[in-house]
């Protein structure tokens, strides 16, 4: 295999980072069925920090064999997505009672609602992730064998 194709093949989302992912969503739907809302407190801090490893797992798989691949749009995808989804749904356990109560007054979530929120997120991402490997494959373009001498 050439080197120019086994660094193309690093734009892939992986077979690893999609089943962690799954893995994330199922492990939100047990939990609620099993704890209900005493789950949510739990999931709601793991569940965000787990998604946050799994997505700079796959910038770093990405990037790892080729630093150009950081302007891509799978990783700006990907590192968005933690940024927002991820860090952002975190913020909410870190600031001070002032900051959060500002918050609150925008709209008044529960620890359901940011449940909910992750688990949507999670499985959008999952999918999105999915769809853009399919894709990949299906469009990619054929290899061009140079023997490396």
């Amino acid at each position: 295999m050439s080197r120019q194709a086994h660094q193309n093949d690093k734009l892939l989302p992986t077979i690893t980072e999609l089943s962690a992912l799954a893995a994330l969503s199922i492990l939100y739907l047990i939990g609620d069925a099993a704890l209900g809302e005493y789950s949510y407190a739990i999931l709601n801090v793991v569940g965000p920090c787990l998604f946050a490893m799994v997505l700079v797992f796959g910038i770093w798989h990405t990037v790892q064999g080729n630093g150009q691949h950081i302007w891509t749009t799978i990783v700006w995808f990907r590192l968005s997505t933690t940024v927002y989804f991820a860090v952002g749904t975190l913020a909410i356990y870190v600031v001070n009672s002032s900051t959060l109560l500002f918050m609150r007054a925008f709209y008044n979530f529960q620890d359901h609602d940011v449940f909910k929120l992750n688990l949507v997120v999670t499985i959008s991402t999952t999918l999105a992730l999915c769809v853009a490997r399919l894709v990949m494959l299906a469009i990619k373009p054929p290899r061009l064998e140079i023997p490396i001498s």
